[in-house]
């Protein structure tokens, strides 16, 4: 304690966070109103790394504020694990033969992975945010919305729900679509996750 006393605060935090740990507690001291929680990073003595939360309360007086410090630092680390997580199941997610979309409630592509991009004849860039109609008939759309629509009533998943796409390069292509609510952490729904492959050769021999 006694080398952090009469040192300024933003002097004491990882060289890369004092410009905003400074301006956020200058900002507090010069306006009352302002109340919230500082993030940065703190070096000790053995040289090892934590991550600190500053919350302050309120200036007790011109130029002081009332407020404490908490270590967060395995919360941090363990947001790190869940991203490193999610970035490692996004890899294997790509690298799958088959085609793994996300539809949205209106029926355009949210996420896919390349396997889709292969099948579509489209890149991402052009499904993401395109509607299901622009790559099949209307007749075939309707069957495409009864599949998509029965998921969204029951929250139960529609399997090998077979039907005819036109791909980019104008080729009609038959794919295998099987469908499965897609829920926040909430449990709420908010689309569609679908596996898609290609079955033309094995409809048509």
């Amino acid at each position: 304690p006694d080398a952090l006393l009469g040192r300024l605060v933003w002097e004491i935090a990882h060289p890369e966070d004092q410009a905003q740990l400074k301006a956020g507690l200058i900002k507090a001291r010069e306006d009352a109103s302002v109340t919230g929680d500082l993030e940065f990073r703190f070096q000790k003595r053995d040289q090892s790394e934590i991550c600190l939360k500053m919350a302050f309360f309120e200036s007790v007086q011109k130029g002081a504020l009332l407020g404490n410090v908490i270590d967060i630092t395995d919360h941090h680390v363990t947001i790190k694990r869940l991203q490193d997580s999610r970035q490692q199941f996004h890899d294997v997610l790509q690298e799958v033969e088959d085609g793994i979309m996300e539809i949205g409630l209106t029926g355009r592509m949210t996420w896919c992975n390349r396997a889709v991009e292969q099948i579509f004849r489209y890149s991402r860039e052009e499904l993401i945010g395109l509607d299901y109609r622009s790559y099949m008939d209307e007749e075939t759309a309707q069957k495409v919305y009864k599949a998509y629509n029965r998921v969204y009533k029951t929250g139960k998943p529609n399997k090998a729900v077979i039907y005819e796409i036109i791909s980019k390069d104008g080729n009609k292509r038959i794919i295998e679509n099987s469908i499965s609510p897609k829920r926040s952490s909430e449990q709420v729904f908010v689309g569609f996750r679908s596996v898609v492959r290609e079955v033309t050769v094995r409809i048509k021999a």
